[in-house]
């Protein structure tokens, strides 16, 4: 009661809050789906919604495409063919069987499914049946997901019944009516997504032991946001090598990630997240992020050394000059062994120590490195406050990733040197000087 008077007269919510929900609340909802060992959630990850319905209706939204269509339960609640009208999917109907307790007819999912099924959406427990599914048939419906490679949205407070067995393992993603979780995480992906799911069941879920201790012996299994109703994007795996297009979650889960600006936007031209996999995506965005700052070091030591060296010796013992050190690419050969060995120890400190990855941190938002390598500015990043910032550290590093392999190119096959390889035609001026 505390909590609410003093959010009631804080004057912190006194006006709209942004149209994908409250930030505290979105920073809550990532910390407690983050799961241990997998790329952290971010607020950003995750999408607020007013009620089932619209968040029935994003799911659907993200997911439909011209000609698609989407499996949907007979007898099943009437708005799932509302919604799959309004958004032009056509449905088509899966069995409730009756005899065994208006359980899922799992066969005949594979014989309704085709290239351009959608979605399957399962309601648990089952309005109007009334149905509360067992451990062993979610199992059963999730592996014939994975296994068609079709996106899953669960419906309702996705429970499971007391008989089941507390030995089997199922990771199921549900969002709420507070809120939706939506994937996240170097490459972006393509533009030509096709309907199939292709990232691994789990990759969305937190998986958690689903017995709880109780009076009843009742399990509740992981959804993503807490509510009386829940509809999650759930990606199934790829069906074997017939999934070779990218999928339409996996464009969705990542076309609004960090870098994914005008001209290209989302640009995957190989193809490399077309499995929507969320810590694939987060190790090459870390990769993609520190190959580009490397490269923005290496532009201006290919700059620098043309207008400034250090004075006195870079190895006294072998009298060996800073000035006497060429620049470009015959600077490799004339660095002496030990020059190399400081270099390979300070890379691997950097490595190790300030410029390391942690849980819990976007990407390349190393802990003691801070603003401009400083420590003591080390506050974990925003990636929604810094969302400029971020967006123009990682173009610039792209650009200078194109820039270093133009001017080493340059400098080793054409000997080009000097300010010829970034200003063309200056040699022209320097010759008439």
């Amino acid at each position: 009661v505390n909590a609410v008077v003093t959010a009631l007269t804080s004057g912190s919510n006194s006006g709209y809050q942004p149209s994908q929900g409250h930030g505290p609340c979105r920073a809550a909802v990532a910390e407690a789906f983050t799961t241990p060992g997998r790329a952290a959630l971010m607020p950003s990850d995750v999408f607020m919604t007013l009620g089932c319905s619209e968040a029935l209706s994003h799911c659907i939204a993200a997911l439909a495409a011209n000609g698609s269509n989407m499996l949907l339960p007979r007898p099943g609640f009437p708005l799932y063919q509302v919604l799959c009208a309004y958004h032009g999917v056509e449905v088509r109907y899966y069995d409730l069987l009756p005899e065994v307790g208006w359980q899922v007819d799992v066969a005949s999912l594979a014989k309704l499914a085709d290239e351009n099924t959608c979605a399957i959406l399962i309601n648990n427990p089952s309005n109007p049946c009334g149905a509360v599914y067992t451990r062993e048939h979610l199992v059963e419906i999730m592996a014939s997901a994975e296994e068609l490679g079709i996106p899953v949205i669960a419906d309702e407070a996705t429970m499971a019944s007391r008989q089941m067995k507390t030995s089997v393992a199922v990771a199921v993603a549900g969002a709420a009516a507070a809120g939706a979780l939506w994937a996240s995480c170097a490459f972006v992906p393509s533009a030509t997504p096709t309907l199939r799911g292709a990232a691994p069941a789990t990759a969305v879920a937190r998986e958690q032991p689903l017995s709880q201790a109780g009076g009843q012996g009742s399990v509740a299994i992981p959804v993503l946001a807490v509510g009386a109703t829940a509809a999650a994007l759930l990606s199934g795996s790829r069906r074997g090598d017939k999934a070779a297009a990218p999928s339409i979650s996996a464009c969705r889960a990542f076309e609004s990630e960090i870098g994914a600006t005008l001209p290209m936007k989302y640009f995957d031209p190989l193809g490399m997240t077309k499995d929507g996999d969320k810590d694939a995506f987060f190790r090459r965005r870390c990769a993609e992020i520190k190959n580009g700052r490397v490269a923005m070091f290496a532009c201006m030591g290919y700059i620098a050394p043309e207008y400034f060296r250090w004075p006195g010796f870079c190895s006294p013992s072998q009298e060996l000059k800073f000035a006497d050190i060429p620049n470009g690419v015959a600077a490799l050969y004339k660095m002496p062994a030990e020059g190399w060995a400081q270099i390979g120890v300070f890379v691997a400190f950097l490595e190790l120590f300030p410029m390391r990855q942690e849980k819990g941190r976007i990407a390349g938002d190393a802990p003691g490195f801070g603003r401009l390598g400083v420590p003591i500015f080390a506050s974990v990043a925003d990636p929604e406050k810094n969302k400029r910032s971020l967006d123009s550290e990682l173009n610039n590093g792209r650009l200078a990733m194109m820039a270093i392999t133009g001017m080493v190119a340059q400098n080793g096959f054409l000997g080009t040197t000097g300010s010829a390889m970034w200003l063309p035609g200056a040699s022209a001026f320097e010759s008439d000087s």
